[in-house]
């Protein structure tokens, strides 16, 4: 939720004249009375301050006490009064409802024996956006038209009261999901703030926010965020830092930040806003309370739902603390609350918190509000997977129906609402009847996932929004028998960063024309290039003005590359967004492509159950296991045994015990057989599960000869990237001459370098640029390279290692000429670059510290390698905490021109890093396929006795291939 006051505009001050009105049809507001009037000069005086200024309290105070003395003077114009409630009430919308719903009655009794026709369009706008604050929307609309009907108040016209119509009847289409009419009144709000308010008022601020979340209503993300920045760097630069517009704006942006995927900027971002209204608003609970809550939903994406659950309960005790404020915001946070309480297992405290805020917003909002609707629908959800169904369906049906009355098809808070009637529906009358009821808004949704005017950043927006319901409709979908729309689904849940990444690298490769293809890379350079400035931006503390100054500049000048390189690809390439967008193919199609001895294994994991699909040739297979938190317990277990390798080599003990549950959790017994007849396995995972390569599950029973009976025995796994199907070969002009590029073994400076033992423990806390030289040095790195050169010497090589393993050097090099490369260094996440803020390789500098080569820089490469080897430590982490497994390095490297990536799920081992690569390298080189030789080289490792600890998952098990089919 954004954070919203009442008006969601600006301050009294646009009653005055400015430079900037000259532009508007109409000048300021003229006033009914004269200037030497009793109070006239007070009342000017009040409002020529800015509203959305510091220290409301005071304002409010000041606003009271001026109509209390008009009050007692029979002499003031009543006028004043009526003016002065006014703008009480907009002061006090957000901070207390109650006593702002009271001072715009005043002020609408009054008017009627105070005519002022100027005014009354600000009047009614103001008294429209205070019934909307109160659910009642259709006195808001009555309100609205009459405001448009006051002199000077019709859209469009270029007037202060045109300003306060297009705000009111913005804050009436949010609230009614309307995002086309909110979206025009956004712009509409823009242009007259440019035009006819003073140049520095807090307004314009609030404008151009209002505009960035109209954006995001509509599905149109990208444009979104480009319009919160702009309003973030504006109001830095023109507003008061104690502003609450300015809070509020940087908060909104922070959510635009979350909803596109980029988790760790939002909470940089969202914690400033917090800061700042904790310093300049402290008595402002009910705003700190909202961004609270919005810090909570971006750790949440995160992962950290415990940590979410607590600052939502934080929230909750402020907003019960503070006077009647924002109605909806404590609803959509104790829903938030429920929620995380649901997904930790705590069922009676899930139903209590989302009972509450039913009872909550029935008494607070209008009978008919669209959150009494939503929240009972979230009610409704809880109760049916509890089985208490009739009260569910009771409780959905009249729901569903008041927000498909109130709510555009379009709406994405609609789609999401249909989806979980359609879930009710199902356990209620049966799977077929929640197919039924949800086929229709599948249909809407799967439309707008892969529109050709939707980019990847809103398509994976959509379905990690849409995910847990999605999730719900495929095993519906199985349940009822109709394989096909289950297929359908699993295909909508597979789309991502990385298989986007994909795709636009697939188009480039099949583009027959050079020049097209060599636009192609351009543009997405560009996009990629302007994506990291960004990133860098909103890293810097609130006091590097300079820094960000320097980094407006560069965004400016990398908007302007962006725009000119997607004009060129237009006029050259019409059909690229279709070439670059996920396809859907039918489940024969899908089923055809595969090999006989393949089997695709896609599991589904909710809150309530978790159903594990394979497809072969024959057909598609399915059966249920266990419940989320079950897998989550026990890949914690299996992975806290791996982390534990690395805090004490040779002295901790894998869990073998949690690693046959997760196995039997996955591969319930009715799909063993399909498993047994198919040893080429292909692996779907996400969620917690793609923290664990598959590789390291123990079957049941033993191997020959009593070992251990691990997959990697009898299965060769692939982890792909996604479910399309993109068979084409590479058109480029000239394939790979040169066999092998191999960098690594950076020079660590030895004053800092800090050896941690044969295994590198760099994932723990946060590590600064300056703290890369900590790192330990790698002695085995350069070996496994000129090992794996020797493999591939038939078509010459290039290993860059110690001094060598520069940036300099490696971009100095033409990087598609090699059909291999190798990275053997340090791999960094995000949480552990420092003020890079994203995944990064160490390499050699220099200076103090090594070179970090971002996941930012890599996507701008031009690649045409047949595979690339990440033997570095963490390589298949994510582009940020809580972001999907592969979309880090694994997507950049995808993004750049990679077709096969071999990758690692933590930090290796050199030695064994050395073996495994080596080993695979050389199995491929003889005719093995590439996940086949990737067992061998895995089997024959664990099974070594002269290699220490080598049947230690740990040591043996990090490495997985991704691929695509």
């Amino acid at each position: 939720m954004k954070t919203t006051w009442l008006a969601m505009a600006a301050g009294a001050a646009l009653l005055l004249a400015s430079p900037a009105q000259a532009t508007c049809d109409r000048g300021p507001i003229p006033s009914p009375w004269s200037a030497a009037a009793p109070l006239a000069e007070r009342y000017a005086a009040l409002a020529a301050q800015d509203l959305d200024g510091p220290d409301a309290d005071r304002r409010i105070r000041e606003w009271q006490a001026l109509i209390a003395a008009a009050e007692g003077d029979a002499r003031v114009p009543q006028q004043i009064v009526v003016r002065s409630l006014t703008w009480q009430a907009y002061l006090q919308g957000g901070l207390d409802n109650a006593a702002s719903k009271a001072a715009m009655d005043r002020a609408m009794a009054l008017a009627a024996r105070a005519p002022d026709p100027e005014f009354d369009a600000v009047r009614l706008a103001n008294a429209s956006m205070v019934a909307v604050v109160f659910g009642k929307l259709d006195e808001a609309q009555a309100l609205l038209k009459a405001a448009q009907a006051a002199p000077h108040g019709r859209p469009g016209q270029r007037s202060v009261q045109g300003y306060w119509e297009a705000t009111a009847r913005n804050f009436l289409a949010w609230q009614k999901g309307d995002g086309a009419t909110s979206l025009a009144a956004s712009r509409d709000m823009v242009a007259l703030a440019e035009a006819c308010l003073p140049e520095r008022a807090a307004a314009t601020l609030t404008a151009m926010s209002n505009l960035g979340a109209a954006l995001d209503a509509s599905g149109r993300q990208e444009e979104s965020l480009a319009a919160q920045e702009h309003a973030v760097v504006w109001g830095l630069e023109h507003v008061d830092e104690s502003s609450v517009g300015l809070a509020s704006t940087i908060n909104n942006y922070g959510v635009d930040l979350r909803n596109s995927g980029r988790f760790a900027e939002a909470v940089t971002v969202l914690r400033h806003s917090i800061d700042l209204f904790a310093r300049y608003q402290p008595t402002n609970l009910n705003q700190r309370a909202t961004a609270l809550g919005n810090l909570a939903a971006a750790l949440d994406y995160q992962g950290q739902t415990r940590e979410a659950e607590a600052l939502w309960v934080q929230a909750l005790e402020w907003f019960e603390k503070a006077p009647q404020g924002d109605f909806i915001s404590p609803v959509v946070t104790k829903r938030f609350a429920a929620d995380a309480a649901y997904k930790r297992g705590d069922r009676a405290l899930a139903l209590q918190r989302l009972r509450e805020a039913a009872a909550y917003a029935e008494a607070h909002l209008a009978k008919d509000s669209l959150d009494i609707a939503l929240t009972r629908m979230h009610l409704a959800d809880v109760l049916a997977l509890e089985g208490q169904v009739a009260e569910a369906m009771a409780i959905a049906e009249p729901a569903d129906a008041r927000v498909r009355a109130a709510m555009p098809e379009d709406s994405l808070r609609r789609m999401s609402s249909e989806l979980i009637f359609g879930r009710v529906v199902a356990k209620a009358r049966g799977a077929a009847a929640g197919v039924a009821a949800s086929r229709p808004v599948l249909a809407r949704l799967s439309a707008k996932l892969l529109a050709t005017d939707s980019n990847a950043r809103q398509r994976i927006r959509y379905r990690s929004l849409v995910l847990g319901s999605f999730i719900a409709l495929a095993q519906m979908a199985l349940d009822a028998g109709d394989t096909e729309l289950a297929f359908e689904v699993l295909q909508l849940i597979s789309i991502s960063e990385i298989t986007t990444a994909e795709a636009q690298s697939f188009a480039r490769r099949a583009s027959d024309d050079p020049l097209t293809a060599e636009r192609l890379f351009a543009y997405q350079q560009a996009v990629t290039a302007r994506q990291a400035l960004a990133a860098k931006r909103n890293a810097l503390g609130p006091e590097d003005r300079a820094g960000r100054q320097d980094l407006n500049a560069a965004i400016l000048a990398a908007d302007e590359d962006v725009t000119r390189r997607e004009a060129e690809l237009a006029a050259r390439l019409p059909d690229f967004v279709r070439r670059t967008h996920p396809a859907l193919v039918d489940l024969a199609t899908f089923r055809a492509g595969l090999a006989p001895d393949q089997v695709v294994i896609i599991p589904l994991v909710s809150d309530s159950r978790a159903t594990t699909v394979a497809i072969t040739r024959e057909g598609l297979f399915s059966a249920s296991g266990g419940a989320a938190r079950d897998y989550a317990a026990v890949v914690r277990q299996v992975r806290a045994s791996i982390d534990a390798y690395a805090a004490a080599p040779g002295r901790a003990r894998f869990d073998e015990q949690a690693a046959r549950k997760l196995y039997t959790l996955l591969f319930p017994p009715a799909l063993r057989p399909v498993l047994a007849a198919h040893p080429n396995l292909l692996y779907v995972p996400r969620g917690v599960l793609a923290e664990l390569p598959l590789g390291l599950l123990i079957a049941p029973g033993r191997a020959a000869g009593g070992k251990v009976n691990w997959m990697v025995r009898c299965h060769a796994i692939t982890v792909l990237s996604g479910l399309s199907m993109r068979r084409m070969e590479s058109r480029s002009a000239r394939a790979p001459d040169l066999a092998f590029l191999g960098v690594g073994d950076p020079l660590i400076p030895a004053a800092a370098a800090k050896p941690v033992g044969p295994l590198l423990a760099v994932r723990a806390g946060q590590i600064d640029v300056a703290g890369v030289v900590r790192l330990a040095p790698l002695p085995g790195a350069a070996a496994e390279l000129r090992q794996l050169s020797a493999a591939l010497t038939a078509e010459g090589s290039v290993v860059l290692t110690g001094a060598d393993a520069t940036r300099r050097k490696l971009n100095a090099l033409a990087l598609d000429r090699f059909r291999v490369i190798a990275f053997a260094t340090h791999g960094l996440a995000p949480s552990e670059s420092g003020r890079a803020g994203e995944a990064a390789l160490a390499l050699s500098s220099e200076g103090e510290t090594p070179d970090l080569l971002t996941a930012s820089e890599i996507a701008q490469w031009q690649l045409n390698a047949d595979w690339v080897i990440l033997s570095a430590c963490n390589s298949a982490a994510g582009s940020e905490p809580g972001a999907p497994q592969l979309s880090g390095l694994a997507s950049a490297f995808v993004r750049a021109g990679a077709r096969n990536l071999l990758v690692s799920s933590w930090p290796l081992r050199d030695d064994a890093a050395a073996r495994l690569t080596v080993a695979t390298v050389q199995g491929a080189e003889r005719g093995l396929s590439r996940p086949e030789a990737l067992r061998r080289a895995m089997v024959a490792l664990l099974d070594d006795p002269q290699l220490a600890d080598a049947a230690h998952p740990a040591v043996w098990a990090a490495l997985s291939l991704v691929s695509t089919l």
